[in-house]
């Protein structure tokens, strides 16, 4: 797992942040409850998420590229993790990495929606706990099993990420 901070510029953090808040009342949301089975296992609330395309996706690929794996499509989605979501453990299987960017300006631990993952090169039932902090990217290449838990049903704030999947067609048509 790698962790990199400060991998977005201001300016275009600023524009995304423009652009999600935007997307809030329009009908371009799609709810976790169509992710793969066992995904959403333990969890009552609701990811939403929407594709990133055009120019946005351009400025954002161009400012990580270089962090991330080869790949022959990179796919990036907007998340909004509301109170009660949650992702249940995973290793992003049939894809080339996935990765996170944490965009909440601060995020309190008691708000939960920690990211939990198991290093496979340490042996032992340790897990690692990173708080979602503003600017950060998160890259599993290694097929590690990771999770993210509950947002608290008291968090004030909603959890805000960029997602992003690498992929190959024969990986994609799965």
């Amino acid at each position: 797992m790698k962790h990199l901070n400060k991998v977005l510029t201001d300016k275009l953090l600023q524009d995304i942040r423009i652009e999600v808040s935007g997307n809030h009342a329009k009908e371009v949301w799609q709810a976790s409850f169509a992710w793969p089975a066992g995904l959403t296992e333990g969890f009552s609330g609701c990811v939403l998420s929407t594709g990133i395309e055009g120019e946005m996706k351009e400025r954002i690929l161009k400012e990580i590229q270089s962090f991330l794996p080869e790949c022959q499509e990179y796919i990036l989605q907007y998340y909004i993790w509301q109170q009660h979501s949650g992702i249940a453990v995973h290793d992003d299987s049939g894809k080339v990495f996935g990765a996170t960017i944490y965009l909440n300006d601060t995020w309190e631990p008691k708000n939960g929606g920690i990211f939990l993952y198991k290093d496979k090169d340490k042996p032992g039932p340790e897990w690692t706990a990173i708080l979602p902090e503003r600017n950060t990217m998160v890259i599993n290449d290694n097929k590690e099993q990771h999770m993210v838990t509950s947002v608290s049903p008291y968090s004030t704030d909603l959890r805000y990420t960029i997602q992003i999947w690498g992929v190959n067609e024969e990986e994609h048509e799965r």
